[in-house]
């Protein structure tokens, strides 16, 4: 369950976990390391644009006096502190527009276009089982509904907040709510009018108390909120990287066209030149002048195209180090929930660092590409018409059959590489569970089980290289072959046509056939690019989505003036497990539908797909399980019953549904989502150490020892009461730690031997 919240939390918290967020990310990145002005910031714009300022270098790299120390650094400008920080300062901006709507949970709202709906907001995040899974929903529990869920012509109307199994929030009546895009909900209530003392739980908690009165179902508006609040968006990492990176990305822009512009002026100077040998009555001074004018546009668009590319591989470094450094800012600062999704395991992350990073740094290479070429393409046509007429649309025509051929490779190719990227990320989960745990795996002798599973994924991704290498082979193929049938049939057409081909002709058609070549070669390669990018891109956008790590432990000393080390107050302590959510299927088959479907208003984002005839048991059991637990939790949440017995009970009780639910989960390997279901571990702990004192829990395997001591250390979430500890603490887990050695080496542990002891 990615947006559900079970705890209660109020925007003035939010904004206090805010402004500690910010200074755990201050302290993260540290202070800037200054260092003295770099060899290319002190270049002028001539030695820059011929790249003087690396002749020093060079000499030296000759001589082998080049060491690393002396290796020329990147500018303040580019260095990956600094791009890193500005586009993590994008990247929280964006994630606070879409949370922009969290205060108002329980707010009043209405339908836009319907005046007469009348309805409370109860969530806001994705249906991740739908045609736009990345498009911000608002989940609303109607009293009026809007006339387009009204009747009974649609499979799916109103829901009690279960949308294909799974539980997206909790209304306070059932079969009265739905899920409606946000740009068509609006807000009732200004925030100016908002009673600050009045505050409730968001709308997942309203079940807790069937009693509550929908008008004062609010929640708290902290006093830095705007007056006018924007409709939440929801983020993406490739827009923070331009609007972050926008000058390193616009700055390509005029050397490309400059390079471009010399590059259609060719063919119209080399049509010049063979008039001009042609003629009879040619002078040196137009002679002269010809050859001045290929000398400045060869030397021009050699300088222009040059730049262009040092500059896009630059840019293209700032994309990759920035998204990187962010990528590893929330490596320490996600939170444990987060991560029990199998989703998002070990193998993912570090595929991300290795392949998405990388592959959203490439777009740099062609986005600029992808504004030219079709400048490029269009200047080509209009001079190739000047030269034969209209056998210039002959070969055009040749052009634009190929394109729907190019658009199925690219599509193959599309969806080979987004499968590939579930198998690689995989195979990496797989290949760091064997290393980190070679020495168990080597005690054991499970190399061959480990081994088998690590080229089980081996093979599927190899399977996948080679489909895409056929991919590849037949655009290869096709971008080699069409250019030259294109000479062919436009110089046959203008044959045909009663035209004699004469120098003047060939030459110059040629030379722009050859420069129509380089946008049509180029326009599949800038489409596969921006599409591995655009999934590269959401990859790493739902995983800067997840939950930051928050601490649920206060400091002892705001309690207790002293004598107390850490304390308890009717605690419970709740963990989060996986659940696969039911198998469904879209209801659009085909592009063509897919695009209307797209294209068209979302009335129903529920009814986009259905469920598969052997999710139902699935779907079912799911509902249930989740309303069992927050049944489980309600009740255990009235109990104040401090009986360590009645602790110990529920707590073996919870292991056991805790193995159960592990291995029910682990049945389920074509699992492609998961909802993340409560459990508590620990119910109405009360407990206080002492300073200076040694303390012993004492207790039966799996009673909760481990657990109440990472409770501690903020591992695990405390849905009720308060947890107060120490600011210093020292944990020493009881985890033996083995020599592949003998036994007697391994009680030396590498000392001398004494007789004696």
């Amino acid at each position: 369950m990615t947006e559900s919240n079970y705890s209660s939390r109020t925007s003035g918290s939010s904004t206090v976990a805010e402004r500690r967020y910010e200074k755990q990310l201050e302290l993260l990145w540290g202070p800037e390391m200054l260092s003295a002005t770099t060899a290319e910031e002190r270049a002028t714009i001539f030695q820059q644009l011929y790249y003087g300022w690396i002749g020093d270098f060079i000499n030296k790299a000759l001589k082998e006096e080049l060491t690393e120390s002396e290796l020329p650094p990147p500018t303040r400008q580019l260095r990956t502190y600094n791009v890193g920080r500005k586009l993590s300062r994008e990247v929280r901006k964006d994630i606070r527009k879409k949370h922009s709507w969290d205060p108002f949970i329980g707010a009043e709202v209405r339908y836009r276009g319907d005046p007469r709906t009348l309805g409370y907001l109860r969530w806001i995040g994705y249906l991740r089982q739908s045609d736009r899974p990345h498009s911000l929903l608002a989940g609303v529990e109607w009293e009026v509904p809007p006339l387009h869920r009204v009747g009974d012509d649609n499979a799916m109307l109103l829901h009690d907040g279960v949308v294909h199994g799974e539980r997206l929030f909790l209304p306070i009546r059932r079969c009265c709510s739905s899920c409606e895009p946000v740009e068509m909900i609006k807000l009732m209530v200004e925030p100016s009018s908002w009673n600050h003392s009045n505050s409730s739980s968001r709308g997942n908690n309203n079940n807790n108390n069937n009693n509550n009165n929908n008008n004062n179902i609010v929640t708290d508006v902290a006093s830095a909120v705007s007056p006018t609040v924007p409709t939440p968006v929801a983020p993406n990492v490739l827009w923070s990287l331009i609007r972050a990176h926008a000058y390193h990305m616009w700055i390509q822009i005029p050397n490309k066209l400059l390079a471009d512009l010399c590059s259609a002026l060719t063919p119209v100077i080399l049509e010049r030149y063979v008039a001009h040998l042609e003629s009879d009555k040619a002078s040196w001074l137009e002679s002269a002048g010809l050859v001045l004018a290929v000398f400045v546009v060869s030397v021009v668009h050699s300088c222009a195209g040059h730049k262009y590319d040092h500059m896009s591989i630059r840019a293209a470094s700032i994309f990759e180090n920035s998204a990187l450094a962010v990528l590893f800012e929330k490596c320490l600062t996600i939170s444990e929930k987060s991560l029990i999704l199998p989703e998002m395991n070990i193998g993912r992350i570090m595929n991300m660092a290795s392949s998405d990073v990388s592959d959203i740094g490439d777009l740099n290479w062609y986005v600029v590409y992808f504004l030219s070429s079709p400048l490029l393409l269009l200047v080509s046509i209009l001079l190739l018409y000047r030269l034969v007429g209209w056998s210039a649309f002959v070969g055009i025509s040749v052009l634009f059959v190929s394109f729907p051929v190019q658009g199925i490779f690219s599509r193959w190719q599309s969806s080979i590489r987004k499968k590939m990227a579930t198998i690689v990320d995989n195979r990496v989960r797989a290949t760091n569970e064997l290393f980190s745990g070679i020495r168990i795996v080597k005690f054991m002798t499970w190399e061959p089980f480990f081994l088998a599973e690590i080229e089980r994924a081996r093979e599927k991704e190899v399977e996948c290289l080679k489909y895409i290498q056929y991919t590849e082979v037949g655009l290869a193929l096709l971008n080699g072959a069409t250019p030259t049938l294109v000479i062919a049939v436009v110089f046959l057409s203008y044959y045909l046509s009663g035209h004699e081909l004469t120098p003047t002709i060939v030459f110059p058609t040629i030379a722009l056939l050859n420069i129509l070549r380089i946008p049509f070669y180029m326009i599949p390669v800038i489409v596969s690019a921006i599409l591995q990018c655009l999934v590269s891109a959401r990859r790493l956008t739902i995983f800067l989505e997840c939950e930051n790590s928050h601490s649920d432990v206060h400091n002892v000393l705001r309690m207790f003036s002293s004598g107390v080390d850490a304390a308890f107050d009717e605690v419970t302590v709740s963990t989060f497990t996986p659940k696969p959510l039911p198998k469904c299927q879209t209801r659009t088959s085909g592009t063509i539908r897919k695009i209307f479907a797209l294209l068209r208003t979302r009335k129903f984002p529920e009814n986009e797909w259905r469920l598969l005839p052997c999710s139902d048991e699935t779907t079912a059991s799911a509902t249930n399980s989740l309303n069992d637990n927050n049944n489980n939790n309600n009740n255990n949440n009235n109990n104040n019953n401090n009986n360590n017995n009645s602790n110990n009970n529920n707590n073996n009780k919870d292991n056991n549904n805790k193995e159960e639910s592990e291995k029910e989960v682990g049945t389920d390997e074509n699992a492609d989502f998961h909802q993340l279901l409560p459990k508590e571990l620990l119910v109405d702990v009360n407990l206080v150490i002492p300073k200076g004192k040694l303390t012993i829990v004492v207790g039966t395997t799996g009673s909760g020892k481990t657990t109440l001591l990472s409770t501690l250390l903020g591992g695990y979430e405390v849905t009720h009461g308060r947890v107060w500890a120490t600011r210093s603490i020292a944990y020493v887990p009881q985890q033996p730690w083995i020599m592949n050695a003998t036994l007697r080496e391994n009680i030396l542990f590498f000392s001398p031997e004494d007789a004696n002891r």
